[in-house]
């Protein structure tokens, strides 16, 4: 009798035991416990911890459209490069042009110098002219 006496005993203070259990276990739940209502592995300890998890959300947001914005600026980098270089070809390519024009302006400028000095002979000549001494006479009579 005496063991199922005990038995009583020991099966109340489990009860008991239990009871207070569940209850703490139900007041840690109900002051905010360790809820992960973030989502990001951060629980709630009742201290806004919530708050936090969803600033580190928006802060792994910003910082991949940052990084898209790096490597969308590399390829403006490297589209100006190819810019710079076609410039630079088109720029060697427009003072050989101009070199070129130089030497023709240059030529063009001796061939009216010599144009000229033909003029002026033929001016020195007279309006008779004086055909005679280059053969040409018969070539340019009635005129």
């Amino acid at each position: 009798m005496l063991n199922e006496e005990k038995q009583i005993k020991y099966s109340k203070n489990f009860i008991i035991v239990c009871f207070i259990a569940a209850f703490i276990v139900m007041a840690f739940n109900w002051l905010g416990g360790r809820s992960n209502k973030s989502g990001t592995g951060i629980y709630n300890n009742g201290n806004g911890t919530g708050d936090v998890g969803a600033k580190l959300q928006q802060a792994i947001g910003n910082q991949q459209t940052i990084n898209d914005g790096i490597r969308d600026s590399q390829a403006t980098v490297e589209n100006i490069g190819t810019s710079i270089d076609r410039s630079q070809t088109a720029e060697r390519t427009a003072a050989e042009a101009v070199e070129r024009a130089a030497s023709l302006v240059e030529e063009s400028g001796r061939l009216a110098a010599a144009n000229t000095e033909i003029i002026k002979n033929i001016r020195s000549r007279g309006p008779a002219g004086n055909w005679d001494e280059d053969g040409r006479r018969e070539i340019y009579q009635g005129h």
